[in-house]
C-alpha cells in the first residue's frame, strides 16, 4: 500500500490509488473520503471503472486507519471533549491535513491541472465524500481562508468539483429528526448490538421512493430493506473494509450535529467572497 508523509507535519497517510489512466495527460483526479465506520478500501470496487472515464481515484486512509499515523493522546482528548473550542480545533486540524495531503499529491504526483479543449473540461481534481466523510470536506471548504496562501491558491486552481454523497444532516449542524431510526439512538440495544446493527443499517438496499414530493421522516422510517449488501460479502471482506473499533476509539464523537452547529458562520460568508475572486 502506498504511503505519503506530510512534509509540514511528519504524519504518514496510507492511501488507495487506482493509478493514472494509460497514455492520458488530461485525466481528472478524484479524492475519495471515507466515513468513520469504514476505511478507504470501501472504494476499491470503483477503481476498475476509473480509466475508461479518464479518472484517477485516490482514497486516503484517515488517521488511525490501515497504517496512517495515529492521533496523539492530546488530539484524542480533543475528539472526546465537550468543549466547542477543542472540537473546533480537531476538526480544523483534520481538514487542514486532508488539504495538505491533496496538495502534496498534486505536486509530488504531477497531477494534471485543469484544462479545456473543444469545450470539454478535464484535469484538475474533485472531492468526493461519502456519509460521515463529507464532514472533512465541508470543514476543508469552511477553513480554506485560514490556510496559508500557497495552499489555498493551489486548491483554488485545481479544485473543480465537490460531491457530497449521502451526507448526514449532522454535517450541516442540523439534528436528525427524532422520528428517524438510528441504531446508536436505540435504548433497547447494547453497545455490541448497536455496532452489529450499524453495518446492516448503513449498507442495506431500500425500497425506491416513487414520489419525492411525499417524503416525510415517517415514510422513510417505514421503508423496508430490500437486501443487505453485508450478506453478499464474505466475513473476511467485511473485516477488510469495516473498522468499528477505530470508529469507537475516536470517530463517533465527531458525528454529533452539535459539533458542526458551532462552526462560525462568518467562515462560510468569507468563503463565498473568496470564491468570487
Amino acid at each position: 500500500m502506498p504511503l505519503l508523509t506530510l512534509e509540514s507535519r511528519g504524519l504518514i497517510f496510507a492511501y488507495e490509488d487506482s493509478g493514472a489512466p494509460a497514455n492520458s495527460t488530461t485525466y481528472t483526479t478524484v479524492f475519495l473520503v471515507h466515513p468513520p465506520w469504514f476505511n478507504a478500501r470501501i472504494f476499491r470496487p470503483l477503481f476498475p471503472y476509473a480509466a475508461k472515464h479518464n479518472l484517477r481515484f485516490i482514497a486516503p486512509h484517515a488517521r488511525e486507519y490501515c497504517g496512517s499515523s495515529p492521533y496523539t493522546e492530546d488530539e484524542l482528548e480533543q475528539c472526546h471533549s465537550s468543549s466547542p473550542a477543542d472540537q473546533d480545533a480537531i476538526i480544523c486540524s483534520t481538514a487542514l491535513d486532508l488539504a495538505r495531503f491533496i496538495a502534496q499529491s498534486i505536486l509530488c504526483g504531477d497531477l494534471p491541472p485543469p484544462c479545456e479543449r473543444n469545450g470539454v473540461k478535464s484535469g484538475g481534481i474533485g472531492l468526493f465524500g461519502w456519509s460521515g466523510g463529507c464532514a472533512q470536506i465541508l470543514s476543508l471548504l469552511a477553513n480554506i481562508t485560514t490556510m496559508d496562501e500557497a495552499l489555498s491558491t493551489l486548491l483554488e486552481r485545481y479544485l473543480g468539483t465537490v460531491i457530497l454523497h449521502d451526507c448526514p444532516s449532522m454535517c450541516y449542524g442540523i439534528p436528525e429528526p427524532t422520528t428517524m431510526y438510528h441504531p446508536f439512538r436505540d435504548p433497547s440495544l447494547s453497545n455490541e448490538q448497536r455496532e452489529a446493527h450499524m453495518m446492516t443499517f448503513i449498507v442495506s438496499y431500500y425500497e425506491p421512493i416513487k414520489d419525492l414530493a411525499s417524503v416525510t421522516p415517517m415514510s422513510l422510517k417505514q421503508r423496508r430493506a430490500m437486501a443487505e449488501i453485508s450478506t453478499k460479502l464474505l466475513p473476511q471482506e467485511v473485516e477488510e473494509i469495516a473498522c468499528p473499533d477505530v470508529a469507537r476509539r475516536f470517530g463517533l464523537d465527531l458525528l454529533e450535529w452539535q459539533v458542526y452547529a458551532e462552526t462560525p458562520a462568518e467562515r462560510f460568508s468569507t468563503l463565498k467572497e473568496h470564491g468570487r475572486r
